[in-house]
């Protein structure tokens, strides 16, 4: 065991650590900015609801709900 841990060469597996950490990254990014997105659409929606006084409140709450799962 010590025998391979002397003549492993880690400069062959960098690049394939590199290319998972920027997959990951990028993947968490995607994410961030699609909740970001999603929360405005709740809230876009909701606030156009809020405009009108005589809709119901649940009506906007559920739509807004809807749009940001499935935005």
């Amino acid at each position: 065991m010590e025998d391979y841990i002397q003549n492993l060469d880690v400069n062959q597996y960098f690049p394939m650590l590199v290319s998972g950490a920027t997959n990951v990254l990028i993947a968490a990014l995607i994410l961030i900015v699609g909740v970001f997105i999603a929360k405005k659409v709740d809230r876009l929606i909701c606030d156009i609801g809020a405009k009108y006084q005589k809709l119901d409140d649940t009506l906007f709450r559920f739509l807004g709900s809807l749009g940001k799962y499935v935005y």
